[in-house]
């Protein structure tokens, strides 16, 4: 036995744990999401969580244009210098002075345009809202600098910790201020602010803010930042916009009960999401070695097989979503009946989370193939056809039409995006699979709908189909070779990147 026989098994469980790390604060922020939107659905009502929606969009978007993709940048640059030290240090000392003018700058804007933005949504909560809110706007941007460097410095466990910790403070400040001390939306947004003010001395011990202050080239550092932060920012910008856009068109034309409805409906589907998000984390690395060592084959065989299996684990978990909506909105809105009215929206998103999954479950593949620029060209496609579809649908159809704006654009850039990347990886994309799996799960949400004769029977029928729907397609495309095919890749590129580093 070597010497670096334990060293190895060390780094490769060290490598195994950071990533269970990190699939568990991706888990935690679906969670706490959810359960913040049960929580304020049930004591606000519909109307509450329509308000709470809008202001919380607005300070997320003002959040990304004010921190200019530094935290990206910065993440960068701290792993590109981990064994450089002084230049890793400067480049983090650059980041948070940066961001430090840009978020008081911006909260200050924010505070001043209050009354405005109340106006243009109709929503006078907002005034005092967004008061609230733009004052945790400088400690969200440093929080985010500091996260990013423990990212850099590929401390994981240490990030997903500070997460996790994170959306525990935003829940359960939430629950404080609006059960305990019954502040109602006013006390849900001074727990956001309260959280991120409460996060930053735990970051500040954790990144050394005060052993890694180092002044040194800081305009050269400044310049090198922005420069690279605009290019970020911009397809920051353009996803954030597109994400966020429903949401603002339904609390411009529509009432804040919708807007609260809609809410809960984008939660929904955006929750089964996290599947080909994980999958995404796991099938990265392999993409971006497997084009790096020139094995086009397995590369492309990879592709298709992620992708078909995001789209069966998405129509299979959105199916059974749909079949069972009833009872869980009564379950977890037993005084809010109203939420029920989100079911046909739900419907539509969930059908468009399924083709926005299929490329999710790649979203690396660009990346991987030395091409983001690529990304940011889709991603301003995705934006027009969105605010276009959106602008036409949302007045005829409210907040279905909203649900359908949304999916329409899914699956215009599902198409674009798997053409592009069969062009620019120089590989072939099956698509027949990617369309007959939701083909196939759509008719049987059909037939689920359409069978009404009592709820047992409903509900025995529904998992009976979408039991004989995961036989076939598991049979069909032998899923059990694609996991055992990965697990041996996975395996085999993590232990090269454990002899490179020891």
């Amino acid at each position: 036995m070597s010497s670096h026989s334990f060293p190895k098994r060390d780094k490769f469980q060290r490598i195994v744990s950071e990533i269970g790390w990190t699939m568990s604060s991706s888990i935690m922020l679906v969670l706490t999401g959810f359960f913040l939107n049960v929580i304020l659905g049930n004591l606000l009502g519909l109307d509450g969580l329509g308000v709470y929606t809008v202001a919380v969009t607005i300070y997320m978007l003002t959040t990304t244009l004010t921190v200019i993709g530094l935290p990206i940048v910065l993440l960068k640059f701290t792993a590109e210098y981990k064994n450089q030290s002084d230049i890793s240090s400067q480049f983090y000392t650059a980041s948070l002075i940066i961001v430090l003018a840009t978020t008081i700058l911006t909260s200050l804007l924010l505070f001043l345009l209050r009354y405005p933005i109340a106006a243009i949504f109709n929503m006078s909560e907002l005034v005092e809202l967004l008061a609230i809110l733009a004052v945790g706007i400088p400690f969200y941007g440093l929080n985010k600098i500091a996260m990013a460097r423990l990212n850099g410095l590929r401390y994981m466990g240490r990030l997903a910790s500070i997460e996790i910790f994170r959306y525990l403070l935003m829940l359960g400040l939430t629950i404080a201020g609006v059960v305990w001390l019954q502040k109602g939306l006013y006390g849900a947004a001074w727990a956001l602010t309260i959280a991120e003010v409460l996060l930053f001395p735990f970051l500040f011990g954790l990144t050394r803010i005060y052993q890694d202050f180092n002044l040194t080239n800081f305009r050269l550092r400044c310049a090198i930042l922005v420069g690279v932060g605009k290019q970020v920012t911009l397809s920051r910008i353009i996803e954030d916009l597109d994400a966020r856009l429903s949401v603002l068109l339904v609390g411009l034309f529509l009432t804040k009960s919708e807007v609260g409805i809609y809410s809960f409906a984008v939660l929904m589907a955006d929750g089964l999401l996290v599947l080909p998000a994980t999958l995404n984390k796991v099938t990265g690395p392999v993409i971006t070695q497997l084009h790096s060592q020139g094995k086009s084959s397995s590369l492309e065989e990879l592709i298709n097989q992620t992708m078909q299996i995001a789209a069966f684990l998405l129509m299979l978990c959105g199916g059974l979503v749909v079949a069972f909506y009833s009872p869980i909105v009564n379950l977890l809105f037993p005084n809010e009946p109203g939420f029920l009215i989100a079911e046909m929206a739900f419907i539509i998103l969930a059908f468009g989370s399924v083709f926005q999954g299929i490329t999710i479950s790649v979203g690396l593949v660009f990346v991987g193939v030395n091409r983001p620029d690529v990304l940011i060209k889709i991603n301003i496609q995705r934006l027009i056809i969105n605010f276009v579809t959106a602008l036409l649908l949302v007045n005829l159809f409210r907040i279905e039409g909203a649900a359908l704006s949304k999916t329409l654009t899914a699956f215009v850039i599902f198409i674009v995006r798997t053409q592009t990347m069969a062009r620019v990886a120089n590989l072939h994309v099956e698509f027949k699979p990617l369309f007959l799996i939701p083909l196939f799960g759509a008719i049987i949400v059909l037939s689920t709908q359409i069978i009404q004769i009592s709820s047992i029977y409903t509900y025995l029928s529904s998992i009976f189909l979408w039991s004989l729907f995961a036989l076939v397609v598991i049979r069909l495309l032998h899923f059990e070779r694609y996991l055992i095919h990965l697990k041996q890749m996975f395996i085999a590129i993590t232990r090269i990147k454990v002899e490179s580093n020891l």
